[in-house]
């Protein structure tokens, strides 16, 4: 597992690669972000479960998991935001939202 260096370094050098206008576009959080992602990806069916809390001590891997269910990366790392990316493009987390919807929606209709 990476620390917690390696991945702000990781997060920083992707986030030099982003225009003034791409960052504008990419949106994250913290604690409360991962809680709230972590309700939507539960509802879409995309974890088993929701965090209720989120701390330092608390893990992201089904969080990560989650999303990468949903067709997402998302990048996250205790007090950093969290960034997502939908086929190597940039995205708000509203965008990423969006798209979990989607592909959860098409998941059902396949039921």
């Amino acid at each position: 597992m990476a620390t917690r260096e390696e991945n702000l370094k990781k997060i920083n050098d992707e986030l030099e690669k982003l225009s003034d206008d791409e960052l504008d576009n990419v949106a994250g959080g913290t604690c409360l972000q991962n809680i709230q992602d972590s309700q939507v990806l539960h509802k879409l069916g995309f974890m088993d479960f929701e965090f209720r809390s989120f701390g330092i001590f608390d893990s992201v891997d089904p969080l990560i998991e989650g999303w990468k269910k949903a067709g997402v990366q998302v990048i996250t790392d205790y007090g950093v935001d969290n960034v997502y990316k939908i086929n190597e493009n940039w995205v708000s987390r509203n965008d990423a939202i969006a798209y979990a919807e989607k592909k959860a929606a098409e998941m059902n209709a396949g039921n």
